[in-house]
C-alpha cells in the first residue's frame, strides 16, 4: 500500500523488493523536475528528451 507520507528510501525499497509500480510512479511524481532535467542533461535535445521520458507523466498533467 502506497501512501502520501511514505518517505523516499520506503517506495524505493517497495519498489525493489516487491516490484511495485505505485511505489516507482510516486517516486517519478515526487522528482519529476529531477528526472526531467537529468534526461535533458544526457540527451542534449528536445526529440530525445522525450523519446526518453516518454513514460514519465507532462507537467502540468496532475494536480
Amino acid at each position: 500500500m502506497i501512501t502520501t507520507d511514505m518517505n523516499d528510501w520506503s517506495l524505493l525499497r517497495q519498489y525493489v523488493e516487491r516490484r511495485s509500480e505505485a511505489a516507482f510512479e510516486s517516486l517519478v511524481r515526487r522528482h519529476l523536475d529531477m528526472v526531467y532535467s537529468a534526461a535533458w542533461r544526457q540527451t542534449g535535445c528536445r526529440p530525445n528528451l522525450i523519446s526518453c521520458t516518454i513514460g514519465c507523466p507532462r507537467p502540468g498533467a496532475f494536480p
